[in-house]
């Protein structure tokens, strides 16, 4: 069949605290997959952009999406498997790291149901650290909140929670002594599981 004509646009805008690169296309066409759809109006955007909200702190965010399996593939304009898009905040102080996340994917395989794919709405990181010091306590706390959302299938929520402590002794020799613990756990919820034993 033949290809209509594409439009396609680039911009790339750069600001006192950052950047956005965009790649725009788009096409109105007839398209024919199980019947033929007159003046289909096809076309992709794939944008990123990264700005500094402060000297410690940064926002970040993607979007790729297309509005059919095959058009990334038809007018060469790298296909891939999947496109996500994303938003994320992050943040650093001192020893401490945190960041805020969402992730939505678009799946372009040929007999993948788009509904069964995962939304992440939202996933939280936490990762505190106190400074590495001989003869105090020291510890490194991990948290992950992550929230995996489906238009159809299972809905999962889930909580990680990683805490190390150490106890470092340096005696006048130069000997280094150290005492540790560590505490590694876990919670999960499911929503629309299909359980095999209860139904």
């Amino acid at each position: 069949m033949k290809k209509n004509p594409v439009f396609f646009l680039e911009h790339r805008k750069i600001f006192e605290n950052g950047e956005i690169n965009t790649e725009f296309s788009g096409t109105i066409e007839n398209q024919e997959i199980n019947q033929l759809k007159t003046d289909k109006k096809r076309g992709h955007i794939k944008s990123k952009g990264s700005f500094d909200i402060s000297k410690n702190s940064y926002i970040d965010f993607a979007v790729h999406r297309t509005t059919d399996r095959n058009y990334l593939n038809t007018y060469k304009y790298g296909y891939s498997d999947t496109l996500e898009s994303n938003v994320k905040l992050r943040g650093f102080r001192k020893n401490n790291y945190y960041s805020l996340e969402s992730h939505i994917f678009q799946d372009l395989r040929k007999d993948f149901n788009q509904k069964e794919v995962p939304k992440i709405l939202p996933r939280l990181i936490l990762n505190l650290n106190s400074k590495e010091i001989f003869n105090k306590l020291n510890y490194q706390t991990n948290v992950e909140v992550l929230n995996i959302l489906r238009s159809e299938g299972v809905d999962n929520k889930k909580f990680f929670f990683n805490q190390n402590i150490k106890f470092p002794l340096l005696f006048n020799d130069g000997t280094i002594l150290e005492f540790g613990g560590h505490i590694n756990a876990g919670l999960y919820h499911l929503d629309n599981f299909d359980n095999p034993v209860t139904g």
